[in-house]
């Protein structure tokens, strides 16, 4: 089950909270004038979680699980086939489990490993949060009641989201498609969802919109993730038929 919003009231006040912070909600990323341009040729931009892992002494060596591959390849079966044509580059963590799940997803596609999309880059701060409040919605980790943990976070799913969204516009400026389609990117949880309303802030989305609570109140299941779109400047959550009838 997806946790959705309780009421927009409660995500105004948050809205609110996250603003007055020094990295807050509004401040991930400035809107960026260009960006219509940099996108020409792409008018979605999926977003998509590894699969299900083997456990591992090592974060970075973890490696899909048979359930994870299944994961990867229903969800290229399913909501991937509905979101074709795909961008022939793929933006990728380059954790093997990402880098699997991509290849499976996609076979056809070309991967492109960009460093700053690997979780592990948030160790250690990030890591021993991560520890305490696990796989959450975005918003549990943005509402923290320890200050000093809140405030890291933002900070540190601020500079993803900035990070991820400056080389999806790069990357776009460089790899132009000649018709509509679909960029996917894979990466983990609960980065994603910060880099989803990174990116939507800075394609200058209505940030008051109801499909912000999408990305901010829903927990990033396995070999799932969003859809930002731009026609429709809307976010939607993608699920798995297996998942959904769970």
């Amino acid at each position: 089950m997806l946790r959705m919003k309780k009421g927009s009231a409660r995500f105004a006040s948050v809205f609110i909270q996250l603003a007055s912070s020094c990295r807050g909600f509004q401040d991930w990323v400035a809107p960026i004038p260009a960006f219509k341009d940099a996108t020409v040729g792409v008018r979605r931009i999926g977003f998509l979680r590894h699969g299900n892992t083997l456990p591992s002494s090592i974060d970075w060596e973890r490696p899909l699980s048979e359930i994870g591959r299944q994961q990867a390849i229903e969800a290229g079966q399913s909501f991937g086939k509905e979101l074709e044509p795909f961008h022939p580059f793929l933006l990728v963590s380059p954790a093997p489990r990402t880098m699997e799940t991509a290849r499976l997803f996609c076979p056809t596609a070309s991967l492109l490993p960009i460093q700053s999309l690997y979780d592990g880059t948030m160790q250690p701060g990030g890591s021993a949060i991560f520890r305490k409040i696990g796989y959450a919605p975005l918003l549990d980790y943005l509402e923290n009641e320890n200050q000093q943990e809140r405030e890291l976070m933002h900070q540190l799913l601020g500079a993803y989201a900035r990070e991820t969204t400056t080389a999806i516009v790069n990357h776009l400026k460089e790899t132009k498609s000649s018709e509509d389609c679909t960029l996917w990117i894979v990466g983990h949880a609960i980065y994603l969802p910060s880099a989803v309303v990174g990116l939507a802030q800075a394609a200058g989305f209505d940030s008051e919109d109801d499909s912000f609570q999408v990305a901010l109140s829903t927990s990033t299941h396995e070999a799932e993730g969003y859809l930002v779109d731009f026609d429709t400047q809307s976010i939607r959550y993608l699920q798995r038929p297996s998942n959904q009838k769970q």
